[in-house]
């Protein structure tokens, strides 16, 4: 084993370290208990509208360009965050900021999981995930996650919970409400060291659904990536 391989061994192995003990550090009004690697409740829906809607989709944001990325690495599967490999994260501008799905066309949507920056554990603040089938969010909105307490985003108060980042992403129930567009929202983040950082992040944003074609019930799978800590 070469000189190379040994030193990356040994900083992901003190990353892991100081990784496992960052969730206890990180102190929000609004944080949910850490999970400690349980998963959430399985979405439960009828055969049909399990599918996976947004695979490719168009991606548009609140800015024209990521500061890093690209918004097409947003819908592409990709959910891979490593150390020494960002190639799906996007990175884009400081404050409220929004990406959004372009289905193509109104569909049901019964689930959307979401996945940010997940090499080390963080909290991002002002998550609001919102549907509507007019693209510009003015008309037949629906706000289906809102954990900005305090309405510091401007977009209402919500009663969700902040969560801490993992590989298992933020998977999202929705009723079965029928939407073209998807628009996430954030507003920087913390990290285990209590440090803020204003810009935004995101590696992968899926949305599931579908017309049901029987009243049996399965439960959606969402695919994570490989645990960057746990």
């Amino acid at each position: 084993m070469n000189t190379r391989n040994v030193t990356a061994i040994v900083i992901g192995f003190c990353l892991a370290l100081k990784a496992s003990a960052y969730p206890m550090e990180i102190n929000t009004p609004n944080l949910e208990p850490p999970r400690e690697g349980k998963p959430y409740p399985p979405i439960m829906v009828a055969v049909g509208g399990d599918k996976l809607l947004s695979r490719d989709c168009p991606v548009s944001a609140s800015v024209e360009k990521p500061e890093r990325g690209e918004w097409t690495l947003l819908t592409d599967g990709n959910k891979e965050n490593e150390q020494y490999d960002k190639s799906a994260l996007v990175k884009y501008a400081e404050g409220v900021q929004w990406v959004q799905v372009d289905l193509r066309t109104s569909q049901v949507i019964n689930a959307i999981c979401i996945w940010r920056h997940h090499e080390l554990p963080c909290v991002y603040r002002d998550v609001v995930v919102q549907i509507s089938d007019d693209v510009n969010f003015k008309d037949g909105v629906t706000t289906v996650f809102n954990n900005d307490h305090d309405n510091s985003a401007g977009l209402g108060k919500g009663e969700d919970k902040e969560y801490i980042e993992t590989n298992k992403g933020r998977p999202i129930p929705v009723s079965g409400v029928r939407a073209r567009y998807v628009r996430v929202y954030s507003n920087g983040r913390y990290d285990g060291s209590k440090r803020f950082d204003p810009f935004n992040y995101c590696t992968e944003i899926e949305v599931y659904g579908g017309e049901p074609v029987l009243e049996e019930k399965v439960q959606i799978k969402f695919n994570s990536p490989r645990p960057s800590f746990k």
